[in-house]
Parts: C-alpha cells; structure tokens; sequence
C-alpha cells in the first residue's frame, strides 16, 4: 500500500467516526511509520472542533487580511525607493505570504499554524532594531506581533488538541491521541 492511498485510508477511518486512537492502532504495524501515521491522524481537523472554534479562525483570518494590506502598502513604498520593478514585486510578496497564511488558517492545515508560528518567532529579534529610536513604538509593534502569534498557536491547539509544538504528542514514548 502507497502512503497516499494509506493516508486516504485513514482520513476515511477518521471520518466515518473511528476515534483517533482507534485509527492509530488499527493501522500501526501495516508498513507505515508510526510517525508518519501519528502525523496524519493529528492532523486531521475535527469538523466538530473546528464549527466550535470558527468565530477564532475567523478573528485571525480578518487579522491575517489587515496584515497582507499593510503588507502591500509598506512593500510598495520599500520597493519603489528601490526602482518601479521592485515595487511591484515588494508589494506582492508583502500581501501574498500573508494571504497564503489565511488561506492555510482557513483550509484548516495544521502545518500553516505551525509555519507561521516558527517563521514569525525566528524573526522576533528584530523586531528591536529600531528600539534606540523610537522605544515605545517598537515595543507596542513586538508585543502586537507576539499577541497574534500566540493567539495563531492557541487557535492551533484547539483545532488539532493533538499537536505539541511542531510533532504529533508524545507521552512516555507513545503517541498519544485525545479521542
């Protein structure tokens, strides 16, 4: 069996109603990895979880639009110093990447959370570079950046309760599933 047509498999299992802990044990030991197994069922967005948490997904979709318009325009005025064709290209990637985020909030997928987390926080440190001019600012601009990344985490961990930082969960060497 291909992983494709074992991943279809399993996301069938899921959502005929098979718990997630069903799932794993019903297909550990077939040839897959466990963790590659762990991964899809953790994955798999509950739609249950997901209508109970849509009022949250939706405040960070409507962030992730503000986001990509000021995107836009500070990329616009970044590469117009540049020249006319940076411009263009500048304004692009500062309302694309973040548009992307939105679609991969609002598709639900679990590595769109995960991405975003782990690329905005490497970032963080500079964030500060213009601290010695203007502290205040920098410091309302970094705490904003933090709240709407801890908050894409939080959102995260509701939709996919099975999910530690970046893996499936893992308690004393066994993966661990909340249905």
């Amino acid at each position: 069996m291909d992983k494709k047509q074992a991943r279809r498999q399993v996301i069938a299992s899921l959502e005929a109603g098979r718990s997630k802990g069903e799932t794993f044990a019903a297909f550990a030991g077939s040839g897959i990895k466990e963790r590659l197994l762990a991964f899809w069922i953790a994955a798999y967005c509950d739609p249950r979880l997901y209508a109970r948490h849509r009022r949250k997904v939706q405040v960070l979709l409507a962030v992730m639009l503000l986001q990509a318009a000021v995107g836009a325009v500070a990329g616009f005025f970044l590469g117009s110093a540049i020249g006319p064709k940076a411009a263009w290209v500048f304004t692009l990637l500062g309302g694309v990447v973040p548009l992307l985020f939105a679609w991969g909030f609002h598709k639900p997928s679990v590595n769109a959370y995960s991405l975003y987390g782990i690329l905005t926080l490497s970032q963080f440190p500079r964030l500060f570079e213009g601290y010695a001019e203007d502290p205040l600012g920098t410091l309302v601009g970094a705490a904003i950046t933090l709240g709407v990344v801890f908050f894409a985490l939080y959102v995260r961990r509701l939709i996919f309760p099975d999910f530690a930082f970046i893996g499936p969960r893992k308690v004393k060497g066994r993966y661990v599933f909340s249905s």
